[in-house]
């Protein structure tokens, strides 16, 4: 995982959790700690480290949290409303542009995170690549293919009930049978994924800042470099996902939108009390407009 995904998904893993604030407002440390795993920081840069990815927090809470209560202010009232086409279309819109804002706001962290490495932290990085890379196969790619199709609807399935809580034997079939359709790319990702690594490491090698930032930008930003087949496998599920999704909507009993409402809802409102008056008034902006104006 790229340090991109990491608030990203910090804040989807805070999904359930009570103590959204404490989580947020220490996510600098668990991009430190990350950092670390994958780098061996010297006793030198820690502390460099820590206030990079302390004032990297206070620029996303400043810039980009606004943005992320607003969105989920909005797939709120979608749910509330009930989901369409067009309204998750629009969400998965607004969102891809807004993971594009945190690759935007980690490069230059890990730029200067990066650059400061030496040459046995440098074998350190591929050897965790190494082994994460390993973890990938072992949990997306199991060579028998019965296996591999269980992890996978497994995986979709647990996704839905952190939202949803439990879905009913019809719903999970429903699931089963739509994720059927969809191509597994996990093959193409890892291939993709690790040519990107050689890239970095190559790059980190050759001691070119220039070189490294239009790389990250080209990677984290552009998310250039993916080949025709792993482009079209991921429109292929994206669009297989926004009709599952409109589907098992229509399926939810009132309890599984109470919970599923409530979910959001929470998330929603612990991230927008750390946001504070940003946040207040870009909900404010937003109102109840066209999705296409919430970010």
């Amino acid at each position: 995982m790229s340090i991109r995904w990491l608030l990203p998904v910090l804040l989807l893993l805070l999904a359930s959790c009570s103590r959204t604030g404490i989580v947020y407002n220490n996510a600098d440390w668990f991009m430190y700690r990350w950092a670390d795993g994958l780098l061996d920081a010297r006793p030198a840069q820690r502390e460099r480290w820590q206030a990079l990815f302390e004032q990297a927090l206070s620029e996303h809470r400043r810039e980009l949290l606004p943005q992320v209560v607003v969105l989920l202010d909005r797939a709120s009232r979608d749910v509330g409303d009930g989901l369409s086409h067009a309204g998750l279309e629009c969400l998965l819109h607004s969102g891809r542009d807004l993971l594009r804002a945190h690759g935007q706001l980690a490069i230059n962290p890990a730029l200067a995170v990066l650059s400061s490495v030496d040459a046995d932290q440098r074998e350190h990085l591929r050897q965790q690549l190494r082994e994460r890379d390993a973890e990938y196969r072992e949990d997306y790619l199991p060579e028998d293919p019965v296996e591999r199709e269980s992890k996978r609807v497994e995986r979709y399935l647990e996704r839905i009930e952190r939202w949803t809580g439990e879905l009913t034997t019809a719903q999970t079939r429903l699931v089963e049978k739509v994720v059927g359709t969809m191509p597994d790319i996990a093959a193409d990702w890892l291939e993709y994924r690790q040519a990107q690594q050689a890239r970095l490491v190559a790059l980190l090698d050759a001691d070119d800042r220039e070189a490294l930032r239009a790389f990250l930008h080209a990677w984290w930003v552009e998310q250039r470099d993916r080949d025709s087949r792993l482009v079209a496998g991921v429109d292929r599920i994206t669009t297989a996902t926004i009709d599952l999704l409109v589907a098992l909507d229509g399926t939810l009993d009132s309890s599984q939108r109470t919970h599923l409402l409530a979910e959001i809802g929470d998330l929603r409102d612990g991230l927008a009390k750390v946001g504070g008056e940003p946040v207040r008034l870009a909900l404010q902006s937003a109102g109840e407009g066209d999705c296409n104006r919430i970010l």
